[in-house]
């Protein structure tokens, strides 16, 4: 009897099929089973039957003749194909089938290895691609442009494993449809079907090595009596990817930190918060802006960013789009600081003045621009205890400290972060910078530890820099107008 995922598999017309699955799941018999019904023209999918360019196979290794056992994309197809249907068999010289149709139509199968060079995969349009684990990016991106012609279709399958590229971010991260197995739903609890909420056309597949109907529970549990380590475990039986387990924020949630912007934010009340800007300086990439403001209550709540691309605007344009986005005066007592990469206090040898200098220069420059602490090793603590507080808190003004009723620095009041839905970067940032491993095999020799990636850190690094320096409301002298000019900015602009 199929396996109910199995089944969604086949009968998906997503141009994009992702199988998730555990070791021996079965996922290269379910594939191989799903292209013969296209070369016979019997899949119930029927644009999949619609096959005007040959099917391209990627494994690790090309099969080597009719009687070739390492090639299992190769053994299960051919073990699943009526043998009177195949015309000319792959051979020692050519790893191309050419199977005939119950119609009388040909219908090229190619074979190839994910260890060819990039040239090879550099060849006419196809139909369809099916591939076997990860392969090289750049080999990933040659052979989706083989599709677009005849838009053709992908289908991937692979098991998680440590070190895995770019499979988990561009497929698993990015999938519209998620379907697992009832095993793996009742495992970790998660839903049988999912909906993201993302218009990817990419639907993945998840399975555990359980699922395998030619499997027995005695020898799936002794295969895997060895593996101690949970991640290893989650990953290789259950098909669960455990990427996350990298993720440097491991207790961001979006359904708690993200809080609706048009039920949060009030300007009237925001401008009595103290307010904070970082700016993530870069050269030559885009300049990443953070505005924070700061509750007398110990909340940070990230309300507003900004992407700032320099290609086209000098640096006196990117200053003045950074005051206008902001919510109080540059001498207000209530502006409180705007942190800077120290990079951008490097000198430009052309103008012999910095970033840095030219950002706060003359009447209109920025008030209180401060480089920022970015060796500071309590920051990301400091950011992991405020995210912690606000799952504890799961709402804001919910943070008086039950446990703990005083605190020196933070009074009654537990420090928490927040972030409001209109600051998606912040949001997709935080989701997903994590560890990863280093690229060069020298270096893999001696270090131990995973480095921070660079993708998705510049927002992260923002919050980091204003932990580092870690702020606390303090109440600014009594006054019936807090913006006094006695609290106004005094001296040389």
């Amino acid at each position: 009897m199929p396996h109910p995922v199995a089944d969604a598999y086949i009968a998906s017309g997503a141009n994009l099929r992702v199988i998730i699955k555990g070791n021996q799941g079965g996922a290269t018999a379910t594939t191989s089973y799903d292209a013969v019904l296209r070369v016979l023209g019997y899949h119930p999918v029927a644009k999949r039957n619609v096959l005007n360019k040959p099917i391209r196979f990627i494994s690790k290794v090309l099969p080597m003749g009719p009687e070739d056992e390492e090639n299992q994309q190769y053994v299960e197809f051919k073990r699943l194909l009526p043998s009177e249907m195949i015309e000319k068999d792959v051979t020692a010289r050519s790893t191309q089938m050419m199977v005939r149709r119950p119609s009388g139509e040909r219908v090229k199968v190619e074979f190839m290895s994910s260890k060819q060079d990039l040239d090879a995969f550099m060849s006419v349009q196809r139909s369809a691609i099916y591939q076997d684990e990860e392969i090289e990016k750049s080999k990933w991106d040659e052979n989706q442009m083989r599709l677009l012609k005849e838009g053709g279709d992908t289908s991937v399958s692979l098991t998680p494993a440590r070190g895995l590229d770019w499979t988990y971010d561009l497929l698993w991260c990015r999938a519209s449809k998620l379907f697992r197995s009832k095993t793996i739903a009742d495992k970790f609890g998660l839903p049988e079907f999912e909906k993201t909420g993302l218009d990817t056309g990419i639907e993945v597949f998840n399975w555990a090595t359980d699922d395998n109907p030619v499997m027995t529970a005695e020898t799936i549990d002794r295969i895997f009596s060895e593996v101690i380590d949970e991640d290893d475990l989650a990953m290789r039986r259950y098909g669960v990817f455990k990427q996350a387990s990298g993720k440097i924020y491991k207790v961001f949630s979006k359904q708690v930190h993200k809080l609706p912007a048009g039920k949060v934010f009030d300007a009237a009340a925001f401008r009595n918060y103290w307010h904070f800007r970082i700016i993530d300086y870069h050269p030559s990439k885009p300049w990443y802006v953070t505005w924070v403001a700061i509750s007398p209550t110990n909340e940070w709540f990230v309300w507003h960013e900004f992407v700032a691309t320099h290609d086209r605007c000098t640096t006196y344009d990117l200053r003045d789009k950074i005051k206008g986005m902001s919510l109080v005066d540059e001498d207000d007592p209530f502006n409180r600081a705007t942190l800077i990469d120290p990079l951008a206090q490097m000198k430009q040898p052309n103008t012999g003045f910095s970033v840095f200098d030219d950002l706060k220069r003359g009447e209109n420059g920025i008030r209180r621009l401060t480089p920022a602490d970015t060796k500071n090793a309590s920051a990301r603590d400091r950011v992991k205890v405020r995210l912690k507080n606000a799952l504890t808190a799961e709402v804001p003004g919910n943070n008086v400290n039950q446990n703990h009723p005083y605190s020196e620095r933070y009074g009654i009041h537990m420090p928490t972060l927040w972030f409001l839905d209109t600051c998606k970067v912040h949001i997709e940032h935080f989701d997903k910078w994590r560890l990863i491993d280093f690229k060069q095999e020298h270096v893999k020799a001696t270090r131990t530890v995973k480095r921070p990636s660079e993708k998705w850190s510049d927002f992260c690094r923002n919050i980091e820099f204003l932990a580092a320096l870690d702020p606390v409301y303090y109440q600014l002298p009594d006054g019936n107008d807090n913006r006094r000019k006695l609290f106004l900015f005094q001296g040389r602009r």
